[in-house]
């Protein structure tokens, strides 16, 4: 996901000035560094305290969001971050706290909020266009599973929270009401060996919203078909 950020940014080139990139993985950072010719730093703060960026992107395992987006923030630098904002409640809201303090820029990476289909759909409903809105439904599929060492709920938060994260975004978005209950069941179905890492590979989520709507998100990452 970063190479993929950093490969939009150059084609902003004449927008915007690549400064520096940081990786905890010294292959990687020596690889992208010599071929971009970019200060490479294995630690985002000394990145960031010699480097002086306007603004950050931040493409790395969800577990670190949290911490490098407060390191940010304190230091009055924009950001933008891939989802999730954290792996935990209490640190999303100590996160979200950090921006709101140091007054910098924030955006999180949910860019269906942006696709032109999702925002057709979003104003239709907004103005009534398509009737009363009564139910949600969303289906999300991946056709692989994730290596096992990224799939540890410690690091990536699991099928959830890295991958439904983006409907759950949708629903709240679209249906314009908050979610006040969750029943969810999932499974291993076809790649057990995410039960060693404590994930999960297909879910159903059922949501109940404040103002009445009901809603359905399945998640899979076994969809091999289409």
């Amino acid at each position: 996901m970063g190479r993929l950020h950093l490969n939009h940014l150059l084609e902003l080139s004449q927008r915007v000035d690549l400064v520096a990139v940081a990786d905890s993985l010294p292959e990687n950072l020596q690889e992208i560094s010599t071929r971009w010719g970019l200060p490479g730093y294995e630690d985002l703060a000394l990145m960031l305290d010699k480097e002086r960026p306007g603004a950050l992107v931040i493409a790395t395992p969800p577990a670190s969001h949290g911490v490098l987006i407060q390191q940010a923030a304190r230091r009055g630098i924009h950001i933008f971050c891939e989802k999730p904002l954290a792996l935990t409640r209490e640190e999303a809201l100590v996160t979200a706290r950090a921006v709101a303090d140091h007054g910098v820029l924030f955006q999180l990476g949910f860019q269906r909020r942006f696709d032109r289909a999702y925002r057709n759909a979003h104003d239709k409903i907004r103005q009534g266009q398509i009737g009363t809105l009564l139910t949600f439904k969303a289906v999300a599929r991946d056709a692989w599973q994730p290596n096992l060492e990224y799939a540890r709920l410690e690091v990536s938060g699991g099928l959830l929270l890295d991958m439904a994260i983006h409907d759950f975004d949708l629903a709240r978005w679209l249906v314009g009401s908050e979610v006040t209950r969750v029943s969810t069941e999932g499974n291993n179905l076809l790649y057990p060996q995410l039960t060693s890492v404590g994930d999960i590979d297909n879910a159903v989520v059922n949501l109940s919203f404040e103002s009445g709507v009901i809603g359905n998100i399945e998640a899979s990452r076994t969809g091999t078909y289409g």
